[in-house]
């Protein structure tokens, strides 16, 4: 009886532990600017872009290669 309890209880905390750490890898692999933010978090963010260091509109949903540019960026891109 105890024994199944204990095992219960092992086997819950286990699922919990796996689904945060399922989550969080999603969270810290994935590109967007929510991504970003967990990264910068737990100290490990990127640098920002030269060309783009600030986004006027963000789109949370995208990846950041799909984030909006400014002029500069654009102008750029055309050019090589």
């Amino acid at each position: 009886m105890v024994l199944t309890r204990t095992i219960i209880i092992i086997g819950a905390g286990l699922a919990i532990a796996a689904g945060a750490a399922y989550f969080m890898y999603q969270n810290l692999s994935s590109d967007t600017l929510s991504g970003q933010l967990a990264h910068s978090r737990l100290g490990i963010d990127k640098l920002p872009s030269v060309l783009n260091p600030n986004q006027k509109e963000a789109d949370y949903s995208k990846p950041l290669s799909q984030q909006p540019k400014d002029w500069l960026a654009n102008f750029l891109e055309e050019q090589y």
